[in-house]
Order: structure tokens, then sequence, then C-alpha cells
């Protein structure tokens, strides 16, 4: 028979070997990382230019994404003005409907997720506007650049 302390060095070298065959498994297999691509595709873009009565030299690109969660809307914009508010960015069928989807970060930039039931064939305007920290939550009616999505 093993004496006593024998056994509990035995018992301490099995639940190390445990451990590090479970840290090893895991640092292998990461269940926590997605098994698709974040991107897939790029179904369409538009090239944003400045609105008429906005700031000029402002530029910027809007391209829709098909990502494993769902669509997105990456943003990225140039020249903007630091607003005394936020950049709201907005898609809109052209005449009145609009829908927020996020806004620019500081670096003018988003990646937004997009409804998966919107029918981006009726909300092909990208319009990113200034907006105040007023606890509105229409579009502030200043819009600073805006182009129209196309595949």
């Amino acid at each position: 028979m093993l004496p006593l302390r024998r056994w509990g060095s035995i018992a301490i070298a099995a639940v190390a070997a445990a451990a590090v065959g479970v840290v090893g498994t895991l640092a292998a297999v990461r269940p926590w990382e997605e098994d698709a691509p974040a991107v897939v595709v790029a179904s369409a873009s538009a090239s944003l230019g400045p609105v008429s009565g906005g700031p000029g030299g402002v530029t910027g690109r809007a391209v829709v994404v098909q990502a494993a969660a769902g669509p997105r809307l990456e943003v990225t914009a140039a020249g903007l003005p630091s607003p005394e508010g936020y950049y709201e960015v907005w898609v809109f069928d052209g005449t009145s409907r609009m829908v927020s989807v996020g806004t620019l970060g500081p670096d003018a930039s988003a990646s937004l997720p997009l409804p998966a039931t919107m029918d981006l064939g009726t909300f092909r305007v990208v319009d990113i506007s200034a907006e105040r920290y007023d606890g509105e939550q229409t579009h502030s009616q200043d819009s600073v650049l805006r182009g129209t999505l196309s595949s």
C-alpha cells in the first residue's frame, strides 16, 4: 500500500494533467469564435458626396456587406467638420421614408448592422446628417453627405 503522502502527489499530478488537457483542447477548438468568415461579399456600394448647402470638401463611401450575422453597412467619411453633436447614418427611399442605422464613430467610420428584412431596392439612398444631443430621434434636416447604393 502506498503512503498517504504519495497518494496526494499522484492526485495533484492527475488534476494538473487534466487541467492541461482541458486548456489545450479549448485553445485548439476555440468554441467562442464563429466558424463562418465575418465578411462574405460586398453586395452594393455608394460614393457619398457633399449635399448642397452643406460643408465643402467632404467625401465618403458606403458598402453593404453580407456578414455571417447578417447584412452590415460599412461607412467611412473624410473632411467632416467637428460636429456640435454627432453624425448619424440613415438609409431612405429618396423621398420621405428614412431609417436610422447608427452613428459614425470619432474616426468618421462605422460598421452598422442592417435589419435583415430591409429592402435595399427601396432604401437605396445613404445619408449622413449632423445631429445635436437634443433628444429628438428624427432627422435634423442637416444632411452633409449623400449617395445612392448600386450593385
